[in-house]
C-alpha cells in the first residue's frame, strides 16, 4: 500500500471561512475526511497535516522523505514565494506532487509567480477539493504500472 503526506500550507485550516467563492464552502475537517474516505478507496494511506510555518513545510518533508512513497503539497501562500521550499522538494527524493484548490494561474498578478512547479512531478489546481482527488488518483496510476514512481 503506497503511504502519501498531504501537507498543507498556510490558512488551508480556513476553507469553508475564508473566501469561499473561490476557495468552496467544504470546512477543512470536512476535507480531511473526505481525502481519507477517498484515498482509502484507492487502496492508499495517507496522512493529512495542516501548518501556517514554512520552517515547519520543510521541517516535515526532511523528516518523512524516506517514510512515504509520495507528498501531496499545497504550499498555498508560499508557492509564490519560497525558494527554501524549492530546495527542499530538490533535496528529497519523494516525488512532490503541487495542489491548489485554486487556479493560482487565473488570479491576481503575484499568484502567476510559481517556486514550486518545475520541481513537482505533477500539478492539480483549480477544482477545489477535487485538485487533491486528482492528486490521489495519480498516485494511483503510478502505483498501477511498474514501480517507477516518476
Amino acid at each position: 500500500m503506497k503511504r502519501v503526506y498531504i501537507l498543507n500550507g498556510p490558512n488551508i485550516n480556513l476553507v469553508g471561512i475564508r473566501e469561499p467563492e473561490i476557495y468552496g464552502s467544504t470546512n477543512y475537517q470536512e476535507m480531511v475526511k473526505e481525502l481519507k474516505r477517498y484515498a482509502k478507496s484507492l487502496g492508499l494511506k495517507v496522512t493529512i497535516k495542516a501548518t501556517n510555518s514554512e520552517s515547519k513545510i520543510i521541517d516535515i518533508l526532511q523528516a518523512n522523505m524516506n517514510r512515504y512513497d509520495y507528498f501531496i503539497l499545497n504550499a498555498a501562500a508560499y508557492t509564490h514565494t519560497s525558494i527554501a521550499i524549492r530546495d527542499t522538494i530538490l533535496a528529497i527524493k519523494t516525488p512532490v506532487i503541487e495542489v491548489h484548490l485554486s487556479d493560482t494561474d487565473n488570479r491576481e498578478e503575484f499568484r502567476k509567480v510559481n517556486y514550486l512547479r518545475d520541481v513537482c512531478v505533477a500539478t492539480f489546481k483549480g477544482k477545489g477539493l477535487d485538485s487533491y482527488k486528482e492528486a490521489l488518483d495519480y498516485v494511483k496510476g503510478m502505483t498501477s504500472h511498474d514501480g517507477n514512481n516518476k
